[in-house]
Protein backbone atom coordinates (compact mmCIF):
# COMPACT_ATOMS: atom_id res chain seq x y z
CA UNK A 1 0.00 0.00 0.00
CA UNK A 2 1.00 3.60 -0.46
CA UNK A 3 1.93 5.64 2.60
CA UNK A 4 -0.65 8.03 3.21
CA UNK A 5 0.12 11.95 1.76
CA UNK A 6 3.54 10.94 1.30
CA UNK A 7 4.76 9.59 4.57
CA UNK A 8 4.36 6.45 6.68
CA UNK A 9 3.78 4.64 9.97
CA UNK A 10 5.58 1.75 9.10
CA UNK A 11 8.85 0.70 11.55
CA UNK A 12 10.29 -0.06 7.55
CA UNK A 13 10.50 3.64 6.39
CA UNK A 14 10.78 5.02 10.38
CA UNK A 15 14.37 4.45 11.58
CA UNK A 16 14.29 6.71 14.65
CA UNK A 17 12.31 5.37 17.28
CA UNK A 18 13.48 7.76 20.41
CA UNK A 19 10.95 8.89 22.46
CA UNK A 20 8.51 6.20 21.24
CA UNK A 21 7.26 3.60 24.09
CA UNK A 22 7.88 -0.32 22.80
CA UNK A 23 4.21 -2.03 22.86
CA UNK A 24 5.42 -4.09 20.53
CA UNK A 25 3.23 -3.81 17.31
CA UNK A 26 3.01 -0.57 18.13
CA UNK A 27 5.62 2.38 18.85
CA UNK A 28 3.65 5.59 20.51
CA UNK A 29 4.90 8.98 21.46
CA UNK A 30 5.04 9.75 25.01
CA UNK A 31 3.25 13.18 25.67
CA UNK A 32 3.27 14.97 29.06
CA UNK A 33 0.60 14.32 31.03
CA UNK A 34 -0.94 11.51 28.32
CA UNK A 35 -2.71 8.99 30.14
CA UNK A 36 -2.20 5.26 28.84
CA UNK A 37 -4.29 2.46 29.54
CA UNK A 38 -3.78 -1.04 27.75
CA UNK A 39 -6.85 -2.44 26.47
CA UNK A 40 -7.30 -6.03 28.11
CA UNK A 41 -9.81 -8.72 26.38
CA UNK A 42 -11.51 -10.06 29.48
CA UNK A 43 -12.00 -13.64 28.68
CA UNK A 44 -8.07 -13.99 27.39
CA UNK A 45 -6.72 -11.28 29.44
CA UNK A 46 -4.90 -10.59 26.16
CA UNK A 47 -4.01 -7.23 24.99
CA UNK A 48 -5.92 -5.96 22.19
CA UNK A 49 -5.50 -2.26 21.96
CA UNK A 50 -4.12 0.80 23.60
CA UNK A 51 -6.51 4.11 24.81
CA UNK A 52 -3.93 7.18 25.30
CA UNK A 53 -5.27 10.21 27.05
CA UNK A 54 -4.44 13.67 25.47
CA UNK A 55 -6.22 16.35 27.47
CA UNK A 56 -9.70 16.41 27.52
CA UNK A 57 -9.55 13.54 24.24
CA UNK A 58 -8.87 10.00 24.26
CA UNK A 59 -7.43 7.60 21.13
CA UNK A 60 -7.62 4.11 21.03
CA UNK A 61 -5.39 2.33 18.57
CA UNK A 62 -5.60 -1.02 17.25
CA UNK A 63 -3.11 -2.48 14.99
CA UNK A 64 -4.51 -5.50 12.58
CA UNK A 65 -2.97 -7.78 9.71
CA UNK A 66 -3.80 -6.81 6.11
CA UNK A 67 -3.53 -8.75 2.78
CA UNK A 68 -0.41 -7.24 0.96
CA UNK A 69 -3.06 -6.74 -2.50
CA UNK A 70 -5.80 -4.52 -0.82
CA UNK A 71 -6.35 -2.21 2.40
CA UNK A 72 -8.99 -2.85 4.89
CA UNK A 73 -10.23 -0.03 5.71
CA UNK A 74 -13.05 0.97 2.57
CA UNK A 75 -14.83 -2.79 4.19
CA UNK A 76 -14.52 -1.64 8.00
CA UNK A 77 -15.67 1.09 7.30
CA UNK A 78 -18.78 0.35 5.43
CA UNK A 79 -19.57 -2.02 8.36
CA UNK A 80 -19.28 0.47 10.76
CA UNK A 81 -21.60 2.66 8.90
CA UNK A 82 -24.11 -0.49 8.63
CA UNK A 83 -23.89 -1.43 12.61
CA UNK A 84 -24.01 1.94 14.28
CA UNK A 85 -27.25 2.55 12.01
CA UNK A 86 -28.98 -0.87 13.49
CA UNK A 87 -27.68 -0.34 17.03
CA UNK A 88 -29.54 3.83 16.61
CA UNK A 89 -26.69 5.86 15.54
CA UNK A 90 -25.39 7.50 12.86
CA UNK A 91 -21.58 8.47 11.00
CA UNK A 92 -21.11 10.65 7.88
CA UNK A 93 -17.88 10.00 5.89
CA UNK A 94 -15.62 13.00 5.69
CA UNK A 95 -12.32 13.18 4.27
CA UNK A 96 -9.47 13.58 6.76
CA UNK A 97 -5.46 13.72 7.14
CA UNK A 98 -5.88 9.77 6.35
CA UNK A 99 -8.22 9.53 4.07
CA UNK A 100 -11.94 8.76 3.96
CA UNK A 101 -12.62 8.72 7.93
CA UNK A 102 -16.65 8.55 9.69
CA UNK A 103 -17.93 11.17 12.06
CA UNK A 104 -20.24 8.68 14.38
CA UNK A 105 -22.80 9.32 16.80
CA UNK A 106 -22.77 6.43 19.25
CA UNK A 107 -26.08 5.56 20.93
CA UNK A 108 -25.82 4.77 25.23
CA UNK A 109 -27.62 4.79 28.18
CA UNK A 110 -27.57 8.34 30.35
CA UNK A 111 -27.96 7.19 34.38
CA UNK A 112 -31.62 7.79 33.82
CA UNK A 113 -31.92 5.53 31.07
CA UNK A 114 -32.72 7.85 28.54
CA UNK A 115 -30.69 7.22 25.38
CA UNK A 116 -27.79 9.55 24.81
CA UNK A 117 -25.67 10.14 21.50
CA UNK A 118 -21.88 10.38 21.79
CA UNK A 119 -19.80 11.59 19.70
CA UNK A 120 -17.01 9.08 17.87
CA UNK A 121 -14.41 9.93 15.41
CA UNK A 122 -13.39 6.42 13.03
CA UNK A 123 -9.97 6.79 10.96
CA UNK A 124 -7.97 4.03 9.61
CA UNK A 125 -4.80 3.97 8.13
CA UNK A 126 -3.73 0.82 5.32
CA UNK A 127 -0.30 0.28 5.47
CA UNK A 128 1.84 -2.27 4.11
CA UNK A 129 -0.09 -5.71 5.04
CA UNK A 130 -1.43 -3.87 8.54
CA UNK A 131 -4.48 -1.39 9.25
CA UNK A 132 -4.35 0.80 12.19
CA UNK A 133 -7.77 2.04 13.35
CA UNK A 134 -7.68 4.84 15.31
CA UNK A 135 -10.93 5.92 17.22
CA UNK A 136 -11.15 9.47 19.18
CA UNK A 137 -13.55 10.44 21.46
CA UNK A 138 -13.75 14.13 23.63
CA UNK A 139 -13.86 16.87 21.73
CA UNK A 140 -11.82 16.14 18.63
CA UNK A 141 -14.16 13.79 17.78
CA UNK A 142 -16.91 16.59 16.85
CA UNK A 143 -14.59 19.54 16.55
CA UNK A 144 -12.09 19.91 13.78
CA UNK A 145 -10.40 22.74 15.67
CA UNK A 146 -9.65 20.68 18.42
CA UNK A 147 -8.33 17.77 16.09
CA UNK A 148 -4.40 19.35 15.37
CA UNK A 149 -3.11 18.00 18.21
CA UNK A 150 -5.05 14.39 18.24
CA UNK A 151 -3.71 14.09 14.61
CA UNK A 152 -0.32 15.02 15.44
CA UNK A 153 0.21 12.29 17.61
CA UNK A 154 -1.54 9.36 15.71
CA UNK A 155 1.23 11.09 13.02
CA UNK A 156 3.97 9.64 15.36
CA UNK A 157 2.79 6.29 15.93
CA UNK A 158 4.68 3.86 13.99
CA UNK A 159 3.58 -0.13 13.02
CA UNK A 160 5.71 -3.05 13.40
CA UNK A 161 3.67 -5.69 11.78
CA UNK A 162 6.18 -8.09 11.76
CA UNK A 163 7.59 -10.51 8.86
CA UNK A 164 5.02 -13.91 10.19
CA UNK A 165 2.32 -14.65 7.95
CA UNK A 166 -0.84 -13.87 9.56
CA UNK A 167 -4.56 -13.47 8.32
CA UNK A 168 -6.24 -10.52 7.46
CA UNK A 169 -8.04 -8.99 10.46
CA UNK A 170 -5.46 -10.72 12.93
CA UNK A 171 -4.66 -8.14 15.94
CA UNK A 172 -1.13 -7.49 15.87
CA UNK A 173 0.81 -8.77 19.06
CA UNK A 174 1.06 -6.15 21.90
CA UNK A 175 2.97 -6.51 25.05
CA UNK A 176 2.94 -4.01 28.48
CA UNK A 177 6.12 -1.23 28.05
CA UNK A 178 8.84 -2.51 30.52
CA UNK A 179 8.26 0.52 32.68
CA UNK A 180 4.75 -0.74 33.33
CA UNK A 181 5.65 -4.44 34.03
CA UNK A 182 8.02 -3.14 36.41
CA UNK A 183 6.12 -1.08 37.93
CA UNK A 184 3.37 -3.24 38.84
CA UNK A 185 5.62 -6.10 39.90
CA UNK A 186 6.82 -3.41 42.54
CA UNK A 187 3.40 -2.73 43.54
CA UNK A 188 2.23 -6.26 43.82
CA UNK A 189 5.54 -7.13 45.99
CA UNK A 190 4.51 -4.23 48.10
CA UNK A 191 1.04 -4.73 48.53
CA UNK A 192 2.47 -8.72 49.76
CA UNK A 193 5.03 -7.43 51.88
CA UNK A 194 2.42 -5.28 53.77
CA UNK A 195 -0.07 -7.99 53.94
CA UNK A 196 2.31 -10.41 55.05
CA UNK A 197 3.23 -7.63 58.27
CA UNK A 198 -0.75 -7.56 59.32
Amino acid sequence: MASPRGWSLDIAERPDLDGLLDLGSMRIPQRSGMELRLDVEKSTQRLVGVTCGLGPNKVQLQAFAAPRSSGLWAEIRAALVEGLAKAGGSAEETEGMFGPALQARMPSRSNDGRVVYQPARFMGVDGPRWFLRVVINGPAAGQDDSLTDVLSFVRSVVVDRGDEPRPPRELLELRAPQAVVDAAAAKQAAKQQSAGQV
